[in-house]
């Protein structure tokens, strides 16, 4: 299995976190409460104390996935790492957050989910796990685009450039095109990840109101399988509408004919001239969309994406499903590309950001 090289800002999380140095591994809770609030943070120990109907158990966090709790009730299910899903109630009345503003103990009773993600290490070597497509775009001449992990052909660059190991695509047809493979087709978990820098939003106008960054699909240009772009809604164009730009991710299931029933778009407006770290996830439950490294937006969604023969593109999308116009490329920069076969965790979205952070660019 390939296994991309531990870069050293990822071995200084690691070691800012102990995991290297023999202290005990914490694990990190996503928790959201009843009123939507939100806390991240790590907790000690390694399990969780549970009382089912089969007695009372201690459930190791490194088996588990999610855990979600009735409102106003002491009762909980909890999904394993394997999807299996089992009800109880907790032992303990509350939990204890190691957050960013210090030590906080967190009732069970106010607490909607909380998500759980393996230590530093552990998630660390996981972001391996379902690595289908890896693009570091790290050669500077040459139309071919290797795949580091040798799991699918390496694609094909059309027209775009190379500079400071990224791509440059122009917004006029430029893009990469990998072909089609099964790991593309009729999945119902994949999370893909990119870093992008808009240069501008155009072209705009009727039918070009998408950017996609990334997308499959041959059927038409407005219903992809799944994409990841952006709004150009106010670029410039006719019967454009001035607006915010958000980040855009789509999906289509073989259920609705494979038609875009589900859109997921991002809180933070996009603007020009800045890296930002996408990622979207779907695990056959629901969309969700990140924004260097936070949760952004989520839709509750279900279904096997439809199968087709399209390839996959980096920055552009199909005209009618046969060619290219300007109708929905995409004027960027991009690096980083990643496709997995399944749906990366909030805990490992955030390590992947971390992972790949890019230094500020130097003022000109």
């Amino acid at each position: 299995m390939f296994t991309p090289e531990l870069r050293p800002a990822l071995y200084i999380s690691i070691l800012a976190c102990g995991t290297l140095s023999g202290a005990e591994p914490r694990f990190e809770f996503d928790i959201t409460l009843h009123d939507e609030s939100r806390l991240i943070g790590t907790v000690e120990g390694t399990e969780l104390k549970v009382r089912t109907q089969f007695g009372d158990h201690s459930i190791p966090f490194k088996v588990l996935k999610r855990i979600e709790f009735e409102k106003k009730e002491k009762h909980f299910t909890f999904l394993l790492r394997n999807d299996d899903l089992m009800a109880g109630q907790p032992k303990d009345a509350s939990v204890v957050l190691n957050s960013t503003i210090g030590e906080l103990s967190i009732p069970y009773a106010k607490v909607a989910t909380i998500d759980i993600s393996p230590p530093v290490r552990a998630a660390a070597l996981a972001l391996t796990d379902g690595l289908e497509v890896y693009f570091d775009f790290d050669r500077e001449e040459g139309a071919e685009v290797a795949n580091k992990t040798t799991r699918t052909p390496s694609g094909n660059l059309v027209e775009g450039t190379r500079k400071e190991h990224a791509i440059v695509l122009d917004g006029k047809g430029d893009h990469v095109a990998l072909a089609n493979h099964k790991v593309f087709e009729n999945t119902d978990t994949f999370t893909i990840s990119l870093w992008s820098k808009l240069h501008s939003f155009a072209p705009g106008g009727y039918a070009n109101e998408h950017g996609y960054l990334v997308n499959k699909g041959n059927d038409m240009w407005w219903n992809p399988a799944w994409s990841l772009g952006y709004s150009k809604r106010s670029g410039a164009g006719k019967g454009v509408t001035p607006g915010p730009n958000p980040a855009l991710f789509t999906i289509g299931t073989e259920q609705t004919g494979g038609l875009t029933k589900c859109r997921v778009s991002s809180m933070t407006e996009l603007k020009t001239g800045t890296w930002y770290h996408l990622v979207a996830t779907y695990d056959g439950k629901a969309a969700k969309l990140y924004l260097d490294g936070k949760l952004e937006g989520e839709t509750a969604y279900t279904g096997k994406l439809r199968r087709d023969a399209a390839p996959l593109l980096l920055g552009g999308g199909k005209l009618g499903g046969t060619g290219f116009g300007n109708h929905f490329t995409t004027d960027a920069t991009i690096d980083n590309f990643r496709f997995y076969s399944r749906a990366l965790s909030a805990g490992e979205v955030r390590l992947l950001h971390q992972h790949e952070a890019r230094q500020p660019e130097p003022a000109r």
